[in-house]
This record gives structure tokens, sequence and C-alpha cells, in this order.
């Protein structure tokens, strides 16, 4: 103990400390009042491993670029550029250039600055989105999509090639090595995670003119030890921020509603249950109308009336349920024929394909 405290532990607010208390304090007093800020403390040591990009900050001062060849200030020449793989450049003015080195490749990032995006539209048909982890999305036209588990199928492989890490010389060759190997494995669960969100996020944007979801906390909701690795290795922000920009870029409408009560609420006649629903109870019965309904799809259906944007005129919700609103699903203003595949099967061929 250390003046009625621990020591080395920060003092509370408003305490007098001595100037040894507290790193690096330039009062020459004998005493200072401490407000909650401590003073900057030692530089941090810079190793080489922090330092993995660099950036080139104006067009054509420093880097260029001549379709698929990018010419760097001090490292190409005007003889030698160097070839890059690009799709789908927008037609913008570019700005500034970010190469990143991860692991042993080299990525180059590109600002382009973009003409304003159009005015929204009115959107002729919407969908609610639910966001969960046995389902990846609900929709409220009773579609599905199932939760790719990137990191749940690696975790095997990359405990094992843990294991082999920490049992290494720190630093050593051989750890630099080892270290390289795990890299790469969470690499790939990183870039499959985004692609699979660059397929379903494009699937979404395409099909309809207003897209809801719930403006979820997903940092408090990732506080859940039983929950928090299956929270993070879904990837519902990533989604959320794909189907956001790219329904921007053509005119479309993304909103965020409140998501309280969403799977707690019936979706037919907007009483509200009395009894909190379980993480094990997947069917949502209402006492008062009679609906038996899926409790995702249930969710879906309530965070898409919520949206401000929604329009019973315009948009046609259907349930799927029995004993209260009789069997059978109508979509949200499209005509889906039975011969279209399923959202979860269009995934997966866009993944593959």
């Amino acid at each position: 103990m250390k003046k009625g405290r621990l020591k080395n532990t920060k003092p509370k607010k408003g305490m007098f400390v001595k100037r040894k208390d507290v790193p690096c304090g330039n009062n020459s007093s004998g005493f200072i009042k401490y407000d909650g800020i401590l003073p900057k403390g030692h530089p941090k040591f810079k190793s080489r491993d922090d330092f993995t990009s660099f950036r080139y900050k104006q067009h054509g001062n420093g880097w260029n670029l001549d379709g698929n060849w990018l010419y760097l200030s001090k490292i190409t020449g005007k003889s030698n550029p160097i070839k890059i793989d690009i799709d789908n450049l927008p037609d913008g003015e570019l700005k500034t250039c970010t190469l990143k080195k991860e692991g042993k490749q080299w990525f180059v990032y590109l600002t382009v600055e973009l003409p304003e995006n159009p005015t929204p539209s009115t959107p002729t048909n919407a969908v609610g989105i639910d966001l969960g982890l046995k389902s990846f999305i609900t929709t409220s036209d009773d579609d599905f999509v199932e939760p790719p588990r990137f990191l749940r199928k690696a975790e095997k492989r990359l405990a094992k090639e843990q294991r082999k890490l920490s049992k290494m010389e720190f630093r050593s060759k051989n750890y630099q090595k080892q270290k390289q190997k795990v890299n790469r494995i969470h690499r790939k669960v990183a870039s499959a995670r985004n692609h699979f969100s660059h397929c379903l996020s494009k699937l979404l944007v395409e099909k309809y003119d207003l897209v809801v979801f719930e403006d979820l906390k997903i940092k408090n909701l990732i506080k859940n030890n039983r929950l928090a690795k299956s929270i993070s290795d879904v990837g519902w922000n990533k989604l959320v921020q794909h189907v956001t920009y790219k329904a921007a870029e053509r005119g479309k409408i993304v909103d965020k509603v409140n998501p309280n009560y969403t799977s707690q609420v019936c979706s037919h006649c907007g009483r509200k249950k009395k009894e909190k629903l379980k993480l094990e109870d997947r069917t949502f019965y209402c006492s008062n109308c009679g609906l038996e309904i899926d409790r995702d799809l249930n969710a879906a259906i309530n965070i898409l009336t919520k949206s401000s944007y929604y329009n019973p005129k315009w948009h046609t919700v259907g349930l799927a349920g029995i004993n209260g609103c009789g069997y059978g699903t109508s979509t949200s203003g499209l005509g889906i024929s039975s011969q279209v595949p399923s959202m979860n099967q269009q995934m997966l061929n866009l993944v593959i394909g």
C-alpha cells in the first residue's frame, strides 16, 4: 500500500499526489492535483512491425496511375512501373494512394472523390432484416441466409498453429515464420468474411429499394461471454456498412430502427408478450390472435413496419403462420415465383462462382 492506495495504481480524482507518483510530471511544486488524466509518459518503443504502410497524399505529386500501371516516386522509374490488379475503379478524381503490407503481400488502397450520390427515389419494394446467429439474416419475405462461420471452421487449424508459436523463442527466425502462418489464417478468415458480405450486400441492394436494419449496439452485445465469438464471427456491422454505401450509390434507402421489443411484439395484432422469449425459443406464439410464426420472421416484419419510410399503401407485408393469419407468404411488393431460388442458394452461387 502507498498513501492509502495500492502501489502503481491510479489515484482518485481530486487527490493531491507527489510528482513522483505521476509519470513525467513537469510541475515544479511538490504536489499536483490529479484530474483523471495522467501526463504523457516516456515515448513508446517503435518496433519495425508497427510500420506496415505509407501514403502518397496527392495524385500526380509522388504517384500516378495509368490503366493498371502504378508509378511511385523514389520507388519505381518511368520505365519500370508496378502492374496492379484493379477492377471496377469508379469514375472520379484520384486523391491518395496508400501501400500496405499484409504478410508477404502488398496492397494498394486508392482514394477517389466521387460525385454526389443520386437523390433517393420513392421505394417500391422494401424488406426488413433481422440479424441473428442461427440465421445470418432473416427477411420479412420469409427468406434467410445461413451464417458462414468462417472463424469456427478455421479454429482447429488456428489453435494448432498458435500452440506451435507459443513454444518458440520470442522474435527468433522460426518464431517469425510461424507468426506469418498464424497471420495468414486470420487474413483468409477476414477475406472470406469480407467477400461474403460484399456478395450478400450486392444481392440485397439489387433486389430492394428500401432495406431496414436494427440499430444494434454490437459493442454491448459482445460483452456476453457466451456469444461474443459467434457475434464477432458473423460480421453484422460489415454487412450494414456495405449495404449502406451501395444503396447510396444507386439512389436507394437504408434505414435503422430501434431494436426494442421487435421479438416480443406480435407482427399481426401488435400485442406485446408478457413473458420474455429465451434464446432457445424459436417460435413466436401470440395468445391474443393465435399467430404462430418463426421468431426471426416475426422480428423482421416488425423491423420493416417500424421504419419511417414504410408505407402500407406501397409495401405489403406477408405473414407465414398458422391459426392466426392462414398459410403462405406474400413478398414485400415483389412477385417472386416458386421457381426463383432462395436467397441462401443465390448466396452459395455467388460465393462459389
